[in-house]
């Protein structure tokens, strides 16, 4: 489950990045904005708890601070749609990770169990 942890995590820093980053006079759409995605990321992460493949809905998520990111008439230099940019890769490759990804395979856990406890 650590890559939804992580998910989680980056959820934080999308809705604590206006404090770190400097933007728009008018950014209040912004910071509504990132308040929004980063809810929906970390609600979306830790439904997986119940819902097997529900992790997957982060991906949409990342596609869309990606787009935003491309999309916007600001020039890109500006450090929120770098950080939309560069959350959205790194949450796009996290998503595709299975939540148990750290455990071996159940075969095996069956196998070594069989094999040690006769």
């Amino acid at each position: 489950m650590w890559p939804r942890h992580f998910e989680v995590f980056m959820a934080i820093w999308l809705s604590l990045s206006w404090l770190i980053f400097p933007y728009p006079q008018d950014s209040n759409k912004l910071m509504i904005h990132d308040f929004f995605i980063s809810t929906l990321i970390a609600t979306i992460s830790l439904l997986n708890y119940k819902y097997r493949y529900i992790h997957l809905f982060n991906i949409l998520s990342a596609i869309w601070l990606i787009i935003l990111a491309f999309k916007s008439k600001a020039p890109i230099t500006d450090a929120p749609y770098q950080n939309y940019m560069v959350l959205g890769l790194i949450l796009l490759i996290f998503t595709v990770i299975p939540p148990r990804a750290s455990n071996p395979p159940e075969e095996w856990e069956e196998f070594i169990k069989n094999k040690l406890y006769k």
